[in-house]
């Protein structure tokens, strides 16, 4: 053996460059945090030197346990550029702006989903033509896991024509309006799942922690000790019979309603902690600017659980990235058959105050979507950008301190009663009117012998005046108290009135 040879087999050996690994979001196409000091890891061996290097920027490190991090000043927004750690190279990095977007179904719809109309699917695609390659996203395979994972699964995309129907529809659309008001890329990093529970997205120490986790772990086990040994079984067998009956995507989402229940098992999406262990844990600390959330529906069983939920995940979370991360959620849109009683107890209606929990936090804010499901939309409907417009809106103001007009909806913020009216007070109210012709309706009054009937009301100024002919001493008003409820008020920018009642305060 020549010495060349020995010498480049022994090189092959050497473990320096094998050893250092990046972990996934460090790939191709990335975009880091503008203006942060970034946080760069992976693996190495122990004791292992690693140098990053970023636009001209060096920071050293060791490596203990296995892992490394540094942090590395990311400069202002612009780029391609190359991160560079001890030879590894990741190309195409752009620094802009990166938002973390989670929750369930309505989150992760995509813009390829079958009933998304092709002139909405269209429109998008021009939209990442006119984006340039300023907007990537990066999608985190669902995965479930006991234990805490270090990574996730995931690459970078660059979102164009030809992959955003890969991209979540809400997410999307909130990138686009981001990057064009500011000017900057902007990066996702996606992680949802659908029918999940808050818990799902807990850390276990955390949730172990709350007074709710008897009682659903409870709930696990019962769930558990119900399921017949036959049932995986049976399963298996129906859904070879359901896919045989729909064979195509278009058709299994038509047919989504018919489709076989899985049995419950030690893995389902419902079991507590699971998919943060898979697709939360591993993310952090990714420097980020913040998070937007859509994710409620999965505690409609127990919505009286939600408050304690959704603060010990916004906390938890906070607490893994080390940051005061800002927090967007979307309240429950509107669903099922429209509203017939003057209230309906529990479900949805409840649910949406209960996220309002989360108001409870610095850094928090929501948007209300509950005017959004169309007759003949299901719960997963097609038209995303109002939510994603909304988001960003929101976002825009508060955190980006940007002048972008009126992007809250009407809320309710107080009432007097005079005589046989109710008076309600709102913020949020300029230019408070009734959408499209007609009256405002959608208001319930209650009288002293607690029966709700439907009521008038007349929009008077940021007021608004509610009474019924047959209640008169009135003591509380509801309005848009139902899971699809029927909606009349709007502010002049068009973002509706937020579902309130005055028999409870916030």
């Amino acid at each position: 053996m020549t010495r060349r040879l020995l010498a480049v087999l022994l090189w092959a050996s050497c473990p320096l460059m094998a050893d250092v690994k990046l972990a996934a979001l460090f790939s191709d196409g990335m975009v880091v945090q503008r203006g942060m000091g970034v946080a760069v890891w992976g693996s190495a061996g122990e004791g292992e030197d690693v140098t990053v290097n970023f636009r001209g920027r060096t920071v050293k490190t060791k490596a203990a346990g296995g892992r490394w991090l540094a942090r590395i000043d990311a400069g202002a927004a612009g780029g391609p550029f190359e991160l560079v750690v001890n030879g590894l190279r990741v190309r195409n990095v752009l620094v802009g702006e990166v938002w973390l977007a989670g929750g369930q179904s309505n989150m992760q719809y995509t813009l390829g989903r079958p009933n998304i109309p092709a002139g909405v699917l269209e429109a998008a695609k021009q939209m990442a033509r006119d984006a340039s390659g300023a907007i990537r996203y990066f999608s985190i395979r669902p995965r479930g896991s006991d234990r805490p994972l270090d990574d996730v699964i995931g690459t970078w995309k660059v979102a164009s024509p030809e992959n955003i129907t890969d991209c979540s529809a809400v997410a999307w659309y909130f990138a686009v309006a981001l990057q064009k008001k500011l000017n900057i890329p902007v990066g996702l990093i996606h992680s949802s799942v659908g029918n999940t529970p808050a818990e799902s997205w807990l850390p276990q120490s955390v949730f172990d922690a709350t007074s709710v986790a008897p009682a659903i772990w409870k709930r696990h086990r019962d769930e558990l000790a119900k399921v017949a040994p036959d049932a995986a079984d049976r399963y298996k067998r129906e859904m070879e019979m359901w896919t045989r009956q729909n064979p195509t995507p278009a058709l299994q989402f038509a047919n989504a309603r018919s489709h076989p229940a899985p049995p419950y098992t030690s893995t389902d999406n419902h079991v507590p902690c699971r998919f943060y262990n898979g697709m939360i844990h591993g993310l952090a600390p990714y420097t980020l600017r913040g998070i937007i959330w859509y994710q409620a529906d999965g505690n409609i069983a127990h919505p009286e659980e939600y408050p304690e939920l959704i603060k010990a995940l916004i906390r938890s979370w906070r607490k893994h990235w080390q940051a005061e991360l800002p927090f967007y959620y979307v309240e429950m849109n509107n669903r099922g058959d429209l509203q017939t009683h003057p209230v309906e107890e529990g479900g949805m209606a409840l649910l949406r105050e209960m996220q309002a929990a989360a108001l409870e936090l610095p850094n928090t804010g929501y948007v209300c979507a509950v005017d959004l499901v169309r007759p003949g939309d299901d719960v997963h409907f097609p038209i995303k950008q109002p939510v994603g417009d909304r988001l960003a809106g929101i976002v825009l103001a508060d955190v980006y301190k940007m002048r972008v007009g009126l992007v809250r909806s009407p809320e309710y913020a107080g009432h007097r009663v005079k005589g046989s009216n109710v008076i309600l007070r709102f913020r949020y109210s300029a230019g408070l009117r009734v959408r499209g012709d007609g009256e405002a309706k959608g208001f319930v009054i209650r009288g002293t012998d607690g029966k709700w009937v439907w009521a008038s009301a007349r929009i008077e100024g940021h007021q608004i005046k509610v009474w019924s002919g047959n209640v008169p001493h009135p003591v509380a008003v509801r309005y848009a108290w139902a899971s699809n409820p029927i909606l009349s008020v709007e502010n002049r920018v068009g973002l509706p009135l937020q579902p309130f009642r005055t028999d409870r305060s916030r």
